[in-house]
């Protein structure tokens, strides 16, 4: 991981291409496949991994902080990107300051501190960037901050679709090995529905990486009657969802923020019964395993150490202005 930017080699590796060729937020996008053989020729990061990184950096449902900026399709939670002779890319503004970074002809920013890399399977969680960046400047300029403050001023995890985030935050701050819930937001409605009024739960602010596509087919597997509910009703009534159907009202930015799938519930069912079982269902709640290298303080503090002869408040006044 770089002490420059917080990002990995490989992160950097398909930045420093992008640069390469020009592609920057004044210029125009260059093929993504064209970015790809760049990468390849100067590093030997085979093409398709390659995308699969870019893919990573460019999608807002998953880093709070995009270093590229896309275009066509990129993907989103539903679905995957067209194949790169189809899409474009260039670096973000948030790419041009770690670029500036890395090559130390600017300040350092934390943005691999920012984003955490749970969504690529590790185990750092992502944090606001504002809070972030503000606790930063405070600890340039202010030295008598206490650990606590440190830790309120930060705040818990919190992931780019807004999901609800619940776990042990001491235990993590303190650098232990902690299991986070994450749970998609959901609210209780009435639809007009054939010329009735039925009651249903909307699903939005989908957990990290989950889909509406996923979560509707799960719901579904829970409401189709099993041959095994009539010898165990007891157990069936606990499984099965008392659910009449499920449609996606998604419109708008494909950033796994404006998630809108609608539960319509059966004429009988308990809607905060209904909720309930809905928490169990995988993709509405995920549960991830985190973990910070070190406590949360001193991760903070030791950034400011490294880059303490390196203007370290200029990076995070750039960044800030971005965000």
């Amino acid at each position: 991981m770089s002490d420059r930017s917080g990002l990995s080699d490989l992160d950097v590796a398909v930045l420093m291409a992008l640069d390469d060729l020009g592609a920057r937020p004044d210029r125009p996008h260059v093929k993504s496949a064209r970015a790809l053989d760049e990468l390849y020729s100067k590093t030997g990061i085979a093409p398709m991994y390659g995308y699969d990184v870019m893919c990573n950096l460019a999608a807002p449902w998953l880093v709070k902080l995009r270093v590229l900026d896309p275009h066509g399709n990129y993907g989103s939670p539903d679905f995957s990107a067209a194949a790169p002779r189809y899409t474009e890319v260039r670096l973000s503004g948030v790419g041009m300051l770690a670029v500036a970074a890395e090559r130390g002809d600017g300040p350092p920013v934390p943005i691999g501190l920012i984003n955490g890399d749970v969504h690529v399977g590790g185990r750092n969680p992502s944090f606001n960037p504002v809070r972030v960046t503000e606790t930063l400047a405070r600890l340039a300029t202010e030295s008598n901050i206490s650990d606590d403050d440190i830790i309120r001023s930060v705040g818990s995890p919190q992931f780019p679709t807004g999901c609800a985030v619940d776990g042990d935050f001491d235990a993590l701050t303190r650098g232990e090995p902690v299991t986070l819930m994450l749970s998609a937001a959901l609210a209780h409605e009435e639809k007009s529905i054939r010329s009735d009024v039925r009651r249903a739960i909307v699903i939005s602010n989908l957990p990290l990486k989950a889909s509406a596509s996923e979560i509707a087919w799960n719901l579904k597997q829970r409401v189709e009657q099993r041959h095994w509910h009539a010898g165990h009703p007891e157990l069936a009534a606990e499984v099965r969802l008392p659910i009449a159907d499920v449609w996606d009202e998604t419109t708008g930015a494909v950033d796994g923020t404006r998630t809108r799938l609608v539960v319509e519930l059966e004429a009988d069912a308990d809607p905060q019964a209904v909720e309930r079982q809905l928490l169990d269902v995988w993709g509405i709640g995920v549960r991830v395993e985190v973990h910070l290298r070190q406590a949360l303080p001193t991760l903070m503090r030791k950034w400011l150490e490294v880059m303490a002869d390196r203007e370290p408040v200029l990076g995070l006044t750039r960044l800030r202005a971005l965000l």
